[in-house]
């Protein structure tokens, strides 16, 4: 009875020693996907800073009020294109609009922010925003203890191979002749 006692409880430590290591590991592993999903948050917000931070969803025209509105005349704004940021999309901002497309080669040049317009403001966007404009937010990375040891990378050396001179002899059933080859042959 104690020898089957004493093996349930080794059992039973050894199970509980394996969950908890991998418990442990689960942990830092989502501690740090978590961290990098904070990351990518922190560099999509530069992005948008970069770029304008507009994200169009919808075509913009007259009549039309909304923070999509508001976005892209404060961009118009930025690029010399002096409009009011209410918001509402009037016959200034279409003026506004009609000026950037002719500028930017959008054709028609009619005022109205619609598919074309939006390609041409993401490829505007994006050439603005370089990767040498982003910078990852610092933070700090937990480390994972391994639960083996890595496994070492050994470099290939690259061993000189021998060649045979033109001179070297090989010994043949009929004599010797002039080895031709690069490959030397050894005399047993």
């Amino acid at each position: 009875m104690s020898k089957l006692l004493l093996k349930t409880t080794i059992t039973i430590f050894l199970a509980f020693g394996f969950i908890v290591t991998n418990a442990q590991s689960i942990a830092d592993i989502q501690a740090q996907i978590q961290a990098l999903l904070t990351q990518v948050d922190a560099l999509q917000n530069q992005l948008k800073q970069v770029s304008g931070g507009c994200d169009f969803k919808r075509d913009l025209f007259s009549g039309l009020r909304g923070d999509e509105v508001k976005c892209l005349q404060e961009y118009l704004t930025s690029t010399g294109y002096s409009v009011s940021n209410t918001g509402f999309f009037g016959p200034l901002t279409k003026d506004a609009v009609s000026r950037w497309q002719s500028a930017n080669q959008v054709s028609p040049a009619a005022g109205y922010f619609g598919q074309l317009s939006r390609k041409k403001y993401q490829e505007l966007t994006v050439i603005a925003a370089t990767p040498e404009t982003l910078t990852p937010a610092p933070q700090e990375t937990p480390t994972a203890t391994p639960a083996t040891s890595p496994i070492p990378v050994i470099e290939p050396t690259a061993t000189p191979i021998p060649t045979a001179s033109p001179k070297d002899a090989i010994k043949t059933g009929a004599g010797t002749a002039e080895n031709n080859s690069y490959i030397t042959i050894e005399t047993g």
